[in-house]
C-alpha cells in the first residue's frame, strides 16, 4: 500500500462518507473535509521534522532514534505534541541531536538543513496536497480530536473503531471503494505462486 498507515485509509473522505456519514445524524462531510485539511495544516511542520529526523539519523546511528514526541494519546499511547509549530519542531530536533549526537554534533546542522528543505513540501507542496498519503494517519486522527468531539465521538479511537465496525458490517464489496483497495484485491486474487519442488511446503 502507498499510504503511511491504515488510518490514512480509514480517514479518507470516501471511506468516511460511506461509513460514518450514512449512519450518524448531523455528520457533515463538508465540515469533516475542512477539519481533516486543518489537521493536516496543523501537523505539517511536525511531519517535516519527523521526516528530517528519520532520513538523517537512521543510517549513521544504529541506536533507535525517536522521531515523534509529545503527550500520550488514547489507549494506544500515540505521541503527538500540543504545540506543533516551527519553533517547537526546531527545539525538538535540537533536543534529539543533543541526546544522540554527543560525538557527532555536525549531524545536527544536517537535520535542521533537511527540515528546512522539507518545510515547503509539507506546508504547500505535493506532500501537503496529498497529505492523506504522506502524513501519518494517527497524527491526523489525533490532530482532529476536538473536531471529532464536535461530531459526537468521545475520542479519535471511538471514531476509528466506528469506521472499522461499519466496514466489517457493510453488505457492499468495500474493496471497490478505493482504487488502491481494488488493485490490491486483484493482485491477491490473481496471485499464482511459483512452483518450488525443493521447498518442503510445496
Amino acid at each position: 500500500w502507498e499510504r503511511v498507515e491504515i488510518e490514512n485509509y480509514l480517514l479518507d473522505p470516501e471511506i468516511v462518507a460511506r461509513t460514518i456519514s450514512q449512519f450518524s445524524t448531523g455528520f457533515d462531510m463538508t465540515v469533516y473535509r475542512q477539519a481533516l485539511s486543518e489537521a493536516a495544516s496543523s501537523i505539517a511542520d511536525y511531519t517535516a521534522a519527523r521526516k528530517a529526523i528519520t532520513e538523517c539519523l537512521l543510517d549513521p546511528f544504529p541506536r533507535p532514534v525517536t522521531n515523534s514526541w509529545g503527550s500520550n494519546r488514547g489507549g494506544d499511547k500515540h505521541l503527538l505534541p500540543d504545540d506543533r509549530t516551527d519553533v517547537d519542531c526546531r527545539v525538538h530536533i535540537q533536543q534529539t541531536m543533543d541526546r544522540h549526537l554527543e560525538a557527532h554534533s555536525h549531524f545536527a546542522k544536517h537535520v535542521i538543513s533537511r527540515y528546512d528543505e522539507l518545510l515547503t513540501e509539507y506546508r504547500s507542496g505535493s506532500a501537503r496536497e496529498n497529505f492523506i498519503t504522506y502524513f501519518a494517519g494517527k497524527d491526523l486522527l489525533w490532530a482532529m480530536e476536538e473536531s471529532l468531539r464536535q461530531f459526537g465521538f468521545d475520542n479519535p479511537i471511538a471514531f476509528r473503531e466506528n469506521i472499522v465496525l461499519r466496514l466489517a458490517d457493510s453488505p457492499e464489496d468495500i474493496y471497490t471503494w478505493l482504487p488502491e483497495w481494488a488493485a490490491l484485491r486483484r493482485l491477491v486474487t490473481e496471485y499464482q505462486p511459483k512452483s518450488n519442488k525443493s521447498h518442503p511446503l510445496t
